[in-house]
């Protein structure tokens, strides 16, 4: 479970966040929706680790919650352009002890084959690029940022349709700032 206690952030005078508190339970989706400026990204940025919060604190279970723990897709994810996608998993996994076999996980979850051009791909096809590239780490929470935004709508529900498929495994923070979703 993640639990997010008491979350407060400034920029200078602006106050974007105050007292922000709210728990998610591992199988669950919770949705952070909102019109632009509200401060769902600051908060998704201060979760993943970006950003420090000026007050509060956040926690995967009873335990602080490292980095590790953690996989985010921002708004607008960015990669190496002149990477496969296959190559872009595996500069991603070389640290680790994974295999090629994650790799060819994480990419049958997304729906991609791994020889697809990241520079040609499509901005549906990059972002679930971009999911597989989070849950690299193996994490316990899975931050999506305005995971559809700026999709056609058979897209967006491929996006949709891999995130209920993921909450089976994870706790999954989904920012939006559409309200027919």
């Amino acid at each position: 479970m993640l639990c997010i206690n008491g979350i407060a952030k400034s920029f200078g005078d602006h106050c974007v966040l105050k007292d922000v508190s709210f728990s998610v339970g591992k199988g669950e989706i919770y949705g952070l929706i909102g019109e632009n400026g509200a401060g769902k990204t600051t908060l998704m940025n201060i979760i993943s680790g970006l950003s420090a919060a000026d007050a509060g604190s956040f926690f995967v279970g009873k335990e602080d919650l490292p980095l590790k723990r953690v996989g985010y897709l921002p708004d607008i994810p960015s990669f190496f352009d002149y990477l496969s996608t296959k190559e872009y998993i595996d500069f991603l996994l070389m640290n680790t002890r994974k295999t090629n076999t994650k790799r060819d996980q994480l990419l049958t979850l997304v729906g991609l084959k791994g020889n697809e051009r990241i520079r040609i791909m499509s901005r549906g096809m990059k972002q679930r690029l971009g999911i597989a590239a989070a849950l690299v780490t193996n994490p316990d929470v899975l931050l999506l940022d305005e995971p559809t935004s700026a999709l056609d709508p058979i897209s967006t529900s491929k996006i949709e349709d891999l995130a209920m498929e993921l909450k089976k495994d994870y706790t999954i923070v989904m920012v939006t700032h559409n309200m027919q979703q």
